[in-house]
């Protein structure tokens, strides 16, 4: 069940830790009724369009790990030394003229799709010497308009990845379409992941589920669940 409803801002910096607590209950249940080991879920909580304060309350209460989806607003949060210090995943669509401003200062890109996106990544860590771990994004669904690459292109993409210094796969990870059971999406996430694992056997995490669906993405598999609104509430309205 979701925590109490916030107001339009968001809940105040002494509440998210109440919240915090809410989601990870449902994680550990989740995990617990398909006997798997909580431990083996992460999770990212996603801060966009709230201030700092929140995530560093979150900190407080124990969480590590904090995804931001624009490029722009993470550059914002991490200009502060109190964010620097944090665990880092970016979540959203990577624009290739956005690079700089996420790679090597995130812990993972959760939304590697196509291979000029990996060009300019390796490109920028070419220029860097640097190090990025990657999750390659999968349209499962076909959906318009949606990231993602095809499920038969990812064969092509995990290649592209492995070739290019400095730049490594560690999983996939998908994001359902409102009107389609999540259900198929992340066990076909899950099958596409077993095969491409075949030959790299790097892609190991399975990145998908999020407020409304984290325990029907926990009992397909996934190793890591993306929340926001039920951490930090509702997005300011006016963004």
């Amino acid at each position: 069940m979701t925590p109490d409803a916030p107001d339009r801002g968001g809940p105040e910096p002494s509440t998210v830790a109440m919240r915090l607590a809410a989601v990870r209950r449902r994680i550990a249940a989740a995990a617990r009724s398909v006997d798997r080991d909580p431990a083996d879920v992460r999770l990212v909580a996603v801060s966009k369009l709230h201030p700092l304060e929140r995530v560093l309350a979150a900190h407080a209460a124990g969480q590590e790990e904090f995804g931001e989806s624009r490029a722009q607003e993470l550059d914002a949060k991490l200009a502060d030394a109190r964010a620097a210090s944090l665990r880092w995943h970016f979540v959203g669509r990577l624009q290739r003229n956005k690079v700089p401003l996420v790679v090597g200062r995130v812990e993972l890109i959760h939304s590697v799709d196509r291979r000029r996106l990996v060009t300019a990544i390796g490109d920028h860590l070419y220029a860097s010497g640097g190090h990025q771990d990657v999750l390659l994004q999968v349209n499962v669904t076909g959906e318009q308009r949606k990231g993602g690459c095809a499920p038969d292109a990812l064969p092509s993409l995990a290649e592209a990845v492995a070739r290019t210094d400095g730049l490594a796969a560690v999983g996939l990870m998908a994001i359902p379409p409102l009107d389609v059971d999540p259900a198929i999406v992340f066990d076909r996430l899950r099958e596409l992941r077993d095969r491409i694992a075949a030959t790299h056997p790097g892609v190991v995490e399975l990145s998908m589920g999020m407020s409304g669906d984290l325990e029907i993405a926990v009992a397909h598999g996934a190793t890591i669940v993306r929340v926001g609104t039920d951490v930090f509430g509702a997005r300011p309205s006016n963004q």
